[in-house]
């Protein structure tokens, strides 16, 4: 008998939270759930390879790559000079 009633319980508290909005009678946002940003995410790349702004933003991470590699080698020929070494050659 309280098995029964604790079951009905349940339910009708399920079927109670199931109308609220927010708890399940509201269509979620995009990103408030996994297959929606998944989604988001796939048409902004495909958008990006269309338009051609995904060759600009790798030509642009690769300029900065270089850009920092190039900080990095004169950084340490700046070190090398201070502690005695050659001149930096330019």
């Amino acid at each position: 008998m309280l098995r029964k009633t604790a079951l009905r319980l349940a339910a009708a508290i399920f079927a109670a939270a199931a109308g609220l909005p927010g708890l399940g009678g509201a269509p979620a946002e995009a990103c408030n759930r996994i297959d929606g940003c998944n989604w988001e995410t796939i048409n902004q790349n495909r958008d990006m390879m269309a338009s051609g702004r995904m060759d600009d933003a790798m030509r642009t991470g690769q300029d900065n790559i270089a850009a920092f590699r190039e900080l990095l080698r004169r950084e340490q020929e700046y070190r090398a000079w201070q502690q005695g070494a050659a001149p930096p050659r330019r």
